[in-house]
């Protein structure tokens, strides 16, 4: 049975390029936006999935990431959200191209700046406001914790009573240079 895409808002012709001309019927929409035929199987198989567990349990909102690709040949990335109505479907599509592109950028610093504070010997605590937020080997190590038991604690709960103040002072006012406290 053929289904026609019967309405798109302008967001979705300016996301995807494509009018309701061009995007007759779901199956042709597909083939252009999944051309490859090992994904596009895979897109319609995770949809009669869906289409299933919403006969069963009536209407279900069910979300999923989907890399279409545009007119125009660059890929998206969208959040696709599907409530069955009846014989139709109402679908949602978010473009969160750039939100995911921000997430790999994060995971790949949080990555190199874990690689780079591995490879030293010194210490080395993060920290707001002196809560403890992320710590290296050598900090567990110098200090005699492990990496749970330093992480959500304040800085001054590991140093001697006669640095406390300086290393708070120090903290709390976003000091950066070297300074000198006793463990």
């Amino acid at each position: 049975k053929e289904r026609n895409i019967l309405i798109a808002n302008r967001a979705f012709i300016n996301t995807f390029g494509y009018t309701l001309d061009e995007i007759p019927t779901v199956e042709i929409w597909r083939k252009k936006v999944y051309p490859d035929k090992e994904y596009r199987k895979k897109v319609i198989e995770t949809w009669i999935a869906v289409a299933k567990k919403a006969q069963e349990k009536g209407v279900e909102i069910e979300k999923q990431i989907l890399e279409p690709i545009c007119k125009d040949g660059t890929k998206k990335i969208v959040e696709v959200t599907s409530v069955p109505l009846g014989e139709q479907n109402i679908v949602t599509m978010l473009d969160i191209t750039e939100q995911k592109k921000a997430e790999e950028a994060l995971k790949e610093s949080e990555e190199k700046n874990r690689a780079l504070s591995e490879s030293t010997e010194e210490a080395l605590f993060f920290s707001d406001k002196g809560l403890c937020l992320e710590c290296n080997r050598a900090a567990c190590e110098m200090f005699g914790y492990k990496y749970d038991e330093l992480i959500g604690i304040f800085g001054t709960e590991v140093i001697a009573e006669e640095s406390k103040e300086i290393v708070k002072k120090n903290m709390l006012s976003g000091y950066e240079e070297p300074y000198e406290a006793i463990a």
